[in-house]
């Protein structure tokens, strides 16, 4: 069965989502914002190609690799999202920038809970992507949201200010134009390295600092281009499979990340 809605029936679909917006409020406390967003998109229009039913497992899919067989982009596992959207304290009308679009589906069900009256921009590095996701979005009742191709680590200026800023894939520092490019009162969600282990971490600023509010553990894909972090992949076998990240320079038989 592919990911599209023909393969089953659409009341069969609507029940895979409500089934998985169920558990992630049951499981992990979503909060009923979120909970509702992930009842309303359909996440197999953005997995296209994958089984139906996967979609709505609480998993992450990857949806491009390299040549090497190591992933460049996935859908975010579903609990994972819900911990960030909750982090990011989205409510209707704010202005949203989405570091790595990945799939879009992040990003429509950001734009489900800020509604009409707010305006979500994501962006990537990679054109198949964006192409992919503004077809994905536009599939799902989504055409408000603006996909944007670039080095994440620039931002969105022309966009700016944001209320809100989330980062989708794991990034070494708070690039200094995403903080330029938050509004007053503005918060931002970034997936930290810190030693080798990643931390979304939920950002506001405090007079002339940056606080950490909430944290969570989590794992994402590194960015990659220009901005790109220290560490260093090292495939453990054949790929898709084992590798090993090496947080303090290239090894022997290491590459750099893209």
């Amino acid at each position: 069965m592919s990911g599209r809605a023909g393969s089953e029936g659409a009341d069969v679909l609507a029940e895979r989502r409500t089934r998985l917006a169920d558990s992630l409020r049951a499981g992990w406390r979503a909060s009923a914002s979120v909970s509702e967003a992930f009842q309303a998109v359909p996440r197999h229009v953005f997995v296209c190609g994958e089984p139906a039913e996967l979609a709505y497992e609480d998993t992450a899919i990857v949806i491009k690799s390299d040549a090497g067989g190591l992933p460049v982009s996935a859908s975010t596992r579903p609990a994972l999202m819900a911990i960030m959207l909750d982090q990011l304290g989205l409510a209707p009308g704010q202005r949203v920038l989405e570091i790595g679009t990945g799939s879009g589906y992040n990003a429509a069900l950001i734009a489900q809970i800020v509604g009409g009256s707010g305006s979500v921009v994501t962006m990537d590095i990679e054109p198949d992507l964006v192409d992919r996701a503004r077809a994905s979005l536009a599939e799902a009742g989504f055409d408000n949201v603006a996909v944007v191709c670039g080095d994440g680590a620039a931002g969105v200026p022309s966009y700016a200010p944001y209320d809100r800023i989330i980062v989708t894939a794991g990034a070494w520092d708070l690039a200094p134009r995403w903080l330029a490019q938050l509004g007053a009162g503005g918060r931002i969600v970034v997936p930290l390295s810190v030693r080798g282990i990643q931390l979304a971490v939920a950002f506001e600023h405090a007079g002339n600092h940056w606080v950490g509010r909430r944290a969570c553990r989590c794992h994402f894909i590194r960015m990659t281009g220009p901005s790109a972090g220290p560490e260093v992949i090292v495939p453990l076998g054949p790929q898709p499979g084992l590798y090993a990240l090496a947080a303090d320079g290239a090894g022997a038989g290491g590459r750099s990340p893209r």
